[in-house]
């Protein structure tokens, strides 16, 4: 949308409204979750209708930097435990009946 001039905020708070309604009918009343034909039935959308469908099958373009902030994540936390790593080996598994 935004290489076809849309306005990224406008577009965002577009697809953010039909996400919350989509997700509605999903968590709230059990149906399937329609937003690519909300998305597709919506005049704003129209520059991209023939695109949308091929545009949700892949996930890559809804994780943004997910994949290296995870990284990035579990890299400082193995930094940070390896302060503990003699301590983190005494650990003893113990299994609890009730």
């Amino acid at each position: 949308m935004v290489k076809a001039g849309a306005n990224r905020q406008e577009c965002h708070e577009m697809i953010r409204v039909h996400s919350q309604e989509a997700g509605k009918r999903v968590k709230l009343q059990g149906l399937e979750n329609d937003l690519a034909q909300r998305l597709k039935n919506d005049p704003y959308f129209a520059p991209v209708k023939n695109d949308i469908d091929s545009l949700l099958q892949d996930p890559k373009h809804f994780i943004g930097l997910a994949p290296k902030q995870v990284q990035l994540f579990a890299t400082e936390a193995d930094h940070a435990l390896q302060a503990y790593h003699d301590l983190l080996q005494q650990i003893q598994t113990v299994s609890l009946t009730v």
